[in-house]
């Protein structure tokens, strides 16, 4: 990290977009997310330091803001719960006993999802962007794949059929 951000001050470059959560995961001590697996290799083991903090001193070191980055829905680019943490909020929704959440997480061809139009879904990703802003000294979060990851109208027609019944009037494609 200091070699990188030595270089890029250099370069005169003057922030840094540090991809915080690529899924629902973590490059640092969460209290939401297990520890991603792109430091240790498997999701949710220790790496023994924090990346995000060293990141954040080092970029104050080198005169850089530095923006945390984080996807909020994808939950893996892999479609096998088996490589996800059993601290991954998703496996817990889909390993308890209420039946109610199961819908809050999609595994899809190209990979397994939270579902975005679930409200709870929204909270813990305020609250894992909260937690972010609260514990480290980030200058702006920023949020990445805001798409949905499928057409297939299946996938959400309880809650779309859900918003029509309270009002809604925008198309499924707008909606």
């Amino acid at each position: 990290i200091d070699k990188m951000f030595s270089d890029i001050a250099k370069s005169r470059f003057n922030t840094v977009f540090l991809h915080v959560r690529p899924n629902s995961d973590a490059f640092y001590y969460s209290g939401i997310f297990p520890h991603t697996s792109y430091l240790t290799g498997e999701q949710g083991k220790d790496p023994g330091y924090d990346a995000l903090e060293t990141a954040c001193v080092t970029a104050k070191k080198y005169g850089l803001k530095i923006h945390a980055w984080v996807n909020p829905f994808r939950v893996s680019g892999d479609t096998d719960f088996s490589v996800l943490s059993e601290a991954n909020p998703a496996v817990g929704m889909l390993k308890d006993e209420s039946k109610e959440n199961d819908s809050w997480v999609w595994q899809l061809k190209n990979g397994i999802y939270y579902n975005p139009t679930i409200p709870e879904i929204h909270s813990l990703i305020i609250d894992g962007i909260e937690e972010i802003i609260k514990n480290y000294d980030v200058d702006g979060i920023h949020i990445d794949d805001y798409f949905y990851p499928t057409d297939d109208e299946s996938v959400d027609k309880e809650q779309y059929n859900e918003y029509l019944a309270k009002g809604g009037r925008l198309p499924l494609d707008e909606w």
